[in-house]
């Protein structure tokens, strides 16, 4: 090229750099010896650097790129956002630098928003996931529908990602009625299969946020589906991921599957036995949830507010009058909670069911929560619902 003085033709140049960035180390020794590269060079060694092992490269390109007064095309943004997004996939930014990285690239985002297409929109919201921060995710995605742009099935995964990083099935659910009208939870449970194909695998953030895109009734092919996508792929059933598909499969009414996958869960936490136990108590097995309970406290796991409250319903339901009035008594002395409207509503649906307010009112005055004004709200509202009992003075 020497020779022949093509070194200084800007298109064989480019040839020359775009066949290069296979070895990066190559392409920057051809780059550092052209004297006014164009865009589309810059743009090649950014894109070079966007899918090498050293993402975080791609910055000082940006910057020279800048400093010269060159005006950035949609190229450059898109390849610049994918190594904000890679330099935390590989590990060399994490916490509070992975996310100094990615608002380096909103704030470009922000300068070139005249030509953000949705690639761009999808390409920042992937690297929200990927330094772990789901709300700027859904921030992401609402500004996107603001600008009158349709979500792509990129876009859905994106989002169920993010719902599933902070364990909202809610807005999992609000994805479900927006979506699947559409189409794009079946999509993505398409794109799921066509990953499998190319060798690519999702995480558990993923995987539990497909789930929670899925209705709690209907559901239950999709729920089998992804359980035997993750056996078959020899996924990690991490806690997250099965406390997700018990409560899934226990809303669906299948206890013997949600149980199946309670027991090969590891590293159990008690938002996994809370959903276990609920799954017993709101399908009429009010023994099988006591029996559960009971166990989780000899393995040595602690009952949190909620976990009471899902026993006191399986009692409540079930008729289990002195099993409830017990376990209602050990969670305020030997656990020390303070019982919530919720708590003191199963308690006085279970005793009035049976026809025991008094029992409900002598219950509460011989706790240490004799200054509660809840406890007497719930039970004279009850009362007077039930028209059983009218204890105005108490």
């Amino acid at each position: 090229m020497v020779k022949t003085a093509l070194n200084n033709v800007p298109f064989t140049l480019s040839k020359l750099l775009a066949a290069s960035i296979l070895d990066m180390d190559y392409a920057a020794s051809i780059f550092s010896f052209i004297q006014n590269p164009n865009l589309f060079m810059f743009n090649t060694m950014l894109r070079g650097y966007s899918i090498s092992n050293f993402p975080n490269k791609a910055l000082p390109i940006l910057n020279e790129l800048r400093n010269r007064g060159i005006v950035l095309d949609q190229f450059s943004f898109i390849t610049v956002l994918k190594a904000c997004g890679r330099i935390s996939e590989v590990g060399l930014a994490k916490g509070s630098m992975g996310l100094q990285r990615i608002e380096d690239a909103h704030k470009l985002f922000d300068e070139f928003s005249e030509g953000n297409d949705l690639v761009s929109w999808n390409t920042l919201m992937g690297g929200c996931v990927l330094v772990s921060q789901p709300n700027l995710v859904f921030d992401l995605f609402w500004k996107m529908c603001w600008s009158g742009l349709k979500a792509s099935v990129a876009t859905v995964l994106s989002l169920m990602s993010a719902s599933g990083d902070i364990g909202n099935f809610v807005v999992g659910e609000s994805l479900h009625g927006n979506y699947a009208r559409n189409g794009l939870v079946g999509e993505a449970v398409a794109l799921l299969q066509q990953m499998r194909l190319q060798g690519v695998k999702p995480n558990s953030s993923t995987m539990v946020g497909l789930l929670s895109t899925c209705p709690a009734s209907g559901s239950i092919q999709v729920v089998r589906y992804i359980t035997s996508f993750i056996e078959e792929e020899k996924l990690e059933l991490d806690v997250v991921l099965g406390t997700a598909l018990v409560d899934m499969y226990a809303k669906c009414g299948f206890l013997d599957e949600a149980m199946d996958i309670f027991e090969r869960i590891e590293d159990k936490d008690v938002k996994s036995w809370t959903a276990m136990i609920s799954g017993h108590g709101v399908h009429g097995q009010p023994t099988n949830a006591i029996r559960l309970f009971n166990r989780m406290e000899n393995e040595g796991f602690k009952p949190n507010e909620v976990t009471f409250l899902a026993i006191l319903t399986a009692c409540s339901h079930g008729g289990l009058v002195i099993e409830g009035m017990d376990i209602f008594k050990r969670m305020v002395q030997e656990y020390g909670f303070s019982p919530r409207v919720e708590h003191y509503g199963c308690l006085v649906d279970l005793l009035g069911r049976a026809g025991m307010l008094h029992e409900a009112h002598k219950l509460i005055k011989s706790l240490p929560i004799k200054g509660d004004a809840t406890a007497w709200r719930t039970l004279l509202l009850l009362a007077e619902y039930m028209e059983m009992l009218n204890w105005g003075s108490v």
